[in-house]
């Protein structure tokens, strides 16, 4: 049984037809890149998925639970006022995580990012915000994880870390979607490509 599915789907804007009569399915332990032209529909697609915009037709069915879904993209914003560490611990108290300790601070080794875990977001760079922006959102064990034109702005070498440890994450039976228009950074993560 797939994870995500939707069926005869369309979603318009006011008077423009974005999504016509869409059926895909996306599967438990996959990675899908859904690509196209700007202006197609891919950003539309993923908050349907998310369930932020609701189809006007169609259905989209999704197995996992909503609060099991997390959505990243280069609008995200972390509290310009908190540290790493606060968002950290404000997770902590409202989700009640399991927080996996070894995990988080190994990820956090990798990425560079230990000098940052102190200082206000607002005095960190893009790329640096959303390297802790995918560390936060790892540390909730999402099932289903969406990402929109995240990568821009992420160095290289830390693109190799995400992405292997995306592998991993969809390795244990996850569901990765992603959009982006940063192909020489993919480096080693594996995906199927679906294209409007």
């Amino acid at each position: 049984m797939p994870n995500i599915c939707i069926e005869n789907i369309s979603f318009a804007y006011e008077d423009r037809a974005v999504i016509e009569n869409l059926d895909l399915n996306f599967d438990y332990g996959q990675a899908y890149r859904i690509a196209g032209p700007n202006g197609i529909g891919k950003t539309t697609l993923l908050k349907l998925v998310h369930e932020d915009l609701r189809p006007d037709n169609g259905s989209v069915r999704v197995q996992s639970h909503a609060e099991d879904n997390i959505f990243l993209s280069d609008k995200n914003k972390l509290d310009p006022h908190l540290s790493f560490n606060d968002h950290l611990a404000f997770l902590k108290s409202v989700k009640q995580l399991k927080c996996y300790e070894a995990f988080l601070a190994q990820l956090v080794e990798q990425l560079h990012m230990p000098t940052y875990r102190d200082t206000v977001t607002a005095d960190l760079s893009l790329g640096t915000q959303k390297k802790l922006s995918f560390i936060l959102a790892l540390a909730q064990k999402p099932r289903i994880l969406i990402l929109d034109e995240f990568f821009s702005g992420i160095d290289s070498a830390g693109m190799q870390v995400i992405c292997g440890y995306l592998n991993a994450f969809v390795e244990e039976g996850n569901t990765l979607l992603f959009v982006t228009h940063a192909d020489e950074k993919l480096g080693c993560l594996q995906y199927k490509t679906i294209s409007f």
